[in-house]
């Protein structure tokens, strides 16, 4: 089923070199009943047809490049699903995107955001775990990003005591 373009997207996310990131909710752009491989194939369709990297949030996320690259998120959890977490996701989006581009030569943007994504569901896995995902709001993502981090990359969250 194709996915259909609301008249104002829940989030566009940022243009990165000429690129826009839109963060959809499965019930938002495409068949809420989708089977995972329709929502796949949907999303890759989008992002290819509008030249976007699509993020198409859902039980499982899915992120999709205009080249027609597709990636399937492996974090994340029903807490998730809470009222300013699409917020919350736009925002680590975004400063992963401005981070990377103040620091890489030449960004992979669709990479980029599919590390956002990562990160942002690692977050809320940690919050459920410490919270129950009844009990997040979209606060607890942001406030577990640092252990989600630290998690990933331990050393590189560790100021040296040397310097």
């Amino acid at each position: 089923m194709p996915l259909r373009l609301r008249p104002a997207m829940s989030g566009i996310v940022a243009m990165t070199n000429g690129r826009t990131v839109p963060t959809e909710s499965t019930g938002g752009a495409c068949a809420p009943k989708a089977a995972p491989s329709d929502r796949a194939a949907s999303a890759r369709d989008f992002a290819t047809t509008h030249k976007v990297i699509l993020v198409l949030k859902g039980s499982r996320t899915i992120i999709a490049a205009p080249d027609g690259r597709v990636a399937i998120n492996s974090t994340g959890n029903a807490g998730l699903g809470t009222a300013g977490s699409g917020d919350t996701l736009t925002g680590v989006i975004t400063g992963f995107l401005a981070q990377a581009q103040g620091t890489v030569r030449a960004i992979d943007a669709f990479q980029t955001v599919v590390a956002a994504v990562y990160v942002s569901g690692l977050a809320g896995d940690l919050a459920a775990q410490e919270l129950g995902m009844r009990a997040m709001v979209a606060s607890d993502i942001r406030d577990h990003l640092s252990e989600a981090f630290r998690l990933l990359d331990p050393a590189g969250e560790t100021p040296d005591a040397n310097a």
